[in-house]
C-alpha cells in the first residue's frame, strides 16, 4: 500500500472512535520516531498523541503543525560502563542539527538508571518544545542507552518498571534519593541535590554541620559553614546566622 492508503486507512479508523481525541497514538524508536514526528504533520487534523524514544531531531523549528501539546518525548540515560559515579545519555536526540536546523519538540522526559532494588529511579521533565535547557557534554553521550529492548537499561525496561513498580500518575520531579547523578546534572535529582554522585533527599535540618556544601541544597537557600542556615536572625549557639 502506498502512503495516501495507509493515511486513508488510519484517519477511517479513527474516524469510527467515539472520542477522536483518544484513539490515535504515533509511536517510534530512533528513526521512528523522526517518522512518528512526520506523521504527526500529515495526520495533524486527527489530534495525534505521539510517544517517542530516542529520536533524533527531524523537523524545522517553528512547525504550526506539530502537536506539540499532546508530543512525549523520551530519552534515556545509564550508568557508564565501567564506572560507577558518571552518567551516560542517549546520543541520539542529541545529533548535531547546524546543518538540518532541526528541533524537537513537545514535552522533554529523561528516564533514570535503575535503583539498588532494580526499579527505574525516576522521570525528570525538563521542558516543552524548545524551551528546555540540558545540553549534556559530549563526552557523557553513548550509544548503549538508545537500546529499545533487549537490555536491563532499554527503554522497554525502564518504561515496564516504571508501570510494574512507580506510582500513578507516574511522578516527573526527577530521579529518586539513591540514584546515581552528576553535580553537573544535579537538576536530574528530584532534590536537585547530588553530592557523592548520589541525589540526595531534601534538607528538612537546620544548622547541622556538614549537611550542605553549597546554597542550592538548603531550603533557605543559604548554607552557611556546612549547614543550613534557617534565613535571618542568630537561632542557637553554634548555629550560622542567615545573611
Amino acid at each position: 500500500a502506498g502512503r495516501e492508503d495507509v493515511l486513508s486507512c488510519v484517519e477511517s479508523c479513527v474516524g469510527a472512535g467515539s472520542d477522536p481525541e483518544d484513539c490515535l497514538v504515533i509511536t517510534g524508536h530512533s528513526q521512528g520516531g523522526a517518522t512518528a514526528t512526520i506523521a504527526s504533520i500529515l495526520l495533524y487534523d486527527q489530534l495525534p498523541t505521539v510517544v517517542t524514544f530516542g529520536q533524533p531531531p527531524a523537523v524545522d523549528s517553528d512547525c504550526a503543525w506539530i502537536p506539540s501539546e499532546r508530543f512525549y518525548r523520551y530519552v534515556n540515560s545509564k550508568v557508564e560502563d565501567g564506572e560507577d559515579d558518571d552518567l551516560a545519555f542517549d546520543a541520539v536526540p542529541f545529533s548535531p542539527t547546524f546543518i538540518s536546523g532541526s528541533a524537537h519538540y513537545g514535552y522533554y522526559l529523561v528516564l533514570g538508571d535503575n535503583d539498588p532494588d532494580g526499579k527505574t529511579s525516576g522521570i525528570k521533565y525538563l521542558g516543552y518544545d524548545e524551551d528546555e535547557d540540558f545540553d549534556p557534554d559530549f563526552l557523557d553521550l553513548d550509544i548503549a542507552p538508545h537500546a529499545m529492548a533487549g537490555k536491563e537499561y532499554s527503554y522497554e525496561d525502564r518504561i515496564i518498571s516504571l508501570i510494574q513498580n512507580g506510582e500513578f500518575p507516574v511522578p516527573i520531579e526527577g530521579f529518586s534519593p539513591g540514584a546515581i547523578c552528576e553535580d553537573g546534572y544535579r537538576e536530574l535529582c528530584a532534590s536537585e541535590w547530588c553530592k557523592d554522585n548520589i541525589c540526595q533527599a531534601e534538607i528538612e535540618e537546620l544548622c547541622v554541620k556538614g549537611s550542605c556544601e553549597n546554597d542550592y541544597e538548603c531550603a533557605s537557600g543559604k548554607c552557611i559553614w556546612d549547614a543550613c542556615a534557617p534565613g535571618p536572625g542568630k537561632v542557637e549557639d553554634g548555629c550560622p546566622c542567615g545573611r
